[in-house]
């Protein structure tokens, strides 16, 4: 009925219009059976195009369709060609930027030698892209690089500033410089990216012949060792503010001998920050969950971790795991 995308007013239906209309017998038959004796379609036209057409019948009231309905039924597909193109658009806009985050997920860890690594990203329960990542930097001399961050926001900002901060640390790791200086480099280029733009941070580097993980912690959450036996012990100290707060300060690193069969987890916030409860509290119920499954390998870890941690409650944050275990 919609010709050339303008709007049409059918006082009268007749069934010579309803055969021609419809697509199939089945079809006709409805309009046949909805008794419809007037009718209007009008295009549901976006900003360069018509995405579709409206109807407004009428039918058993027995009233005839005019002029003034015609007005009413033009403003309202106007409006809500807008809507869906409106709608369109930011489905678009969201997969562009879900796409853009996911490519930046590693598909696969680095195997390391006598190391059992294993990691997990979850988007937040909005579908909201965000800054949270992860990284394992495999070393031509047997050491391992390790990194998880999160940027502040979780927009398509965010993302951006994620993936110009993880490039800049496997840059900076492969120089071969300590965890305090990679993070000094990272901290400058962060402050030269954005204003107000900040994220937290831990880089640290495992030497599988020592067993000896040093790293330096920018302002994340710290890293809980697990292991060997029913224990768990989060690495506070050091930690500092966050890469691109400040200008002017050294970032420390902390080191510790890890024994075989325990486990580091490095974690965001996402995973122990509930609505309106205390960071305190999450981390005091990562702590104990933790210390009861030392024995479960980085898989196996996270699941449970994630299972219990999350429950069935939608996501407020995107989370990002990175989980370690010296296997000898």
């Amino acid at each position: 009925m919609l010709k050339g995308g303008e709007p049409q007013l059918i006082r009268a239906v007749t069934d010579e219009l309803l055969v021609s209309s419809a697509g199939s017998s089945e079809q006709l038959e409805v309009f046949r059976a909805l008794g419809i004796e007037s009718a209007i379609v009008v295009p549901l036209r976006g900003r360069a195009r018509v995405l579709g057409a409206m109807a407004v019948v009428s039918a058993e009231s027995g009233r005839r369709l005019d002029d003034a309905d015609l007005a009413v039924a033009v403003d309202l597909g106007r409006k809500a060609g807008l809507a869906v193109e409106n709608a369109q658009l930011y489905q678009r806009a969201r997969q562009v930027a879900e796409a853009f985050e996911q490519g930046l997920v590693p598909d696969r860890l680095a195997t390391v030698p006598g190391l059992d690594v294993a990691a997990r990203y979850l988007p937040a329960g909005g579908a909201e892209v965000g800054g949270d990542w992860y990284d394992v930097i495999p070393f031509s001399d047997g050491r391992v690089g390790l990194v998880i961050g999160d940027v502040i926001g979780h927009d398509l900002r965010a993302s951006s500033i994620m993936a110009s901060l993880r490039t800049a640390v496997r840059a900076y790791a492969w120089t071969g410089s300590p965890p305090a200086v990679v993070v000094d480099y990272v901290d400058e280029l962060a402050r030269g990216l954005e204003a107000d733009q900040m994220a937290t941070l831990i880089y640290g580097i495992y030497e599988p012949v020592t067993r000896r993980l040093r790293w330096s912690n920018a302002g994340h959450l710290p890293p809980l060792v697990i292991g060997p036996g029913p224990t768990a012990t989060y690495l506070e100290q050091p930690s500092s503010v966050l890469v691109g707060a400040m200008g002017g300060l050294s970032y420390s690193e902390g080191e510790v001998d890890l024994a075989p069969g325990s486990t580091v987890l490095f974690y965001t916030d996402g995973l122990i920050q509930e609505r309106g409860g205390l960071v305190s509290e999450g981390l005091d119920r990562l702590n104990q969950l933790a210390a009861t499954q030392s024995g479960a390998d980085p898989v196996q870890l996270i699941n449970r971790i994630l299972a219990t941690m999350l429950g069935e409650d939608q996501r407020a944050d995107d989370i990002a795991l990175l989980c370690i275990r010296v296997e000898h």
